[in-house]
């Protein structure tokens, strides 16, 4: 999911620049796929279904949810247009014909009540302002029967092994500078509670790993957590915090790649999943 930004209220410029521009972060979300990081919704959905991607970025994932319901047609929104662009255009080199992209904003969907069997957000909510208030929009788009499939990630329960205290103390670190700019880490845990109070029924909360237990993944995913706290927007923020300066930014990303490098390191990455239903 590409993100989905908060709203259009956010002023402070290093804000937006960290919640979006990032070529390291789009190079990551590029990587996202409907089978890897979708599989508790893909047993849902059905021939001939139509389907709503809420914050399809680049439309990686889409193009697996339009496989999954063809010949059904499937609908990708994202705030940002040039990811819009990207996915149309991926769309059409793969030749996939039943998926169509436009701007839209999940607070102010552009669709009718009751326009679709089935609506995804992967990685959407924890950027918002106000994830019931999505939730509750998702619902009114979706027809009777429709189900819906939310999936964020939570950083209570991830786990690094091997580990130092540079590492611990960079990703507390990220974390904060990502809460200030609006992206909750943590959010993911809240998901079932979330689709209930937005009149959701049959809401079952499951959880999955993303792992990098590889010399190669392990090395690859600290290389893109150093170039994410190497990011000038994210130095910005921990100078205007008082949080950290350069030299104590470089320790930390130095310390990343090393443990990076340590073949007794492994990541285990927790994303929070809830389907629900529509009566």
């Amino acid at each position: 999911m590409a993100e989905q930004g908060r709203s259009p209220e956010i002023q402070n410029p290093a804000q937006a620049a960290i919640r979006g521009n990032s070529a390291v972060r789009a190079g990551w979300h590029a990587a996202r796929t409907a089978e890897r990081n979708t599989a508790f919704f893909l047993p849902h959905l059905k021939s001939g279904m139509t389907l709503l991607d809420c914050g399809c970025g680049e439309g990686t994932i889409t193009l697996g949810l339009a496989e999954a319901v063809a010949p059904g047609q499937v609908t990708g929104v994202d705030l940002d247009e040039r990811r819009i662009e990207r996915a149309r255009a991926r769309a059409a080199e793969q030749g996939v014909n039943n998926v169509t992209y436009q701007v839209g904003d999940v607070y102010k969907l552009p669709f009718a009540e009751g326009s679709f069997d089935a609506a995804l957000q992967n990685s959407v909510f924890q950027h918002l302002d106000d994830p019931l208030r999505a939730s509750r929009e998702i619902h009114r788009v979706l027809a009777p029967g429709g189900v819906f499939g939310a999936s964020n990630s939570d950083h209570d329960g991830w786990l690094f092994v091997n580990a130092g205290p540079l590492v611990n103390e960079a990703l507390t670190f990220y974390d904060k500078v990502r809460e200030i700019q609006g992206t909750s880490h943590f959010f993911g845990k809240h998901l079932p509670s979330v689709l209930r109070r937005a009149g959701f029924e049959n809401v079952e909360g499951t959880a999955s790993c993303e792992t990098y237990g590889t010399p190669e993944a392990i090395a690859s995913y600290a290389d893109i957590s150093a170039l994410s706290l190497e990011e000038p927007a994210v130095l910005t923020v921990a100078r205007e915090q008082g949080w950290a300066d350069e030299e104590t930014v470089e320790r930390w990303c130095a310390a990343i790649r090393k443990w990076g490098a340590d073949p007794d390191s492994w990541a285990i990455l927790m994303r929070c999943e809830a389907v629900g239903f529509k009566h």
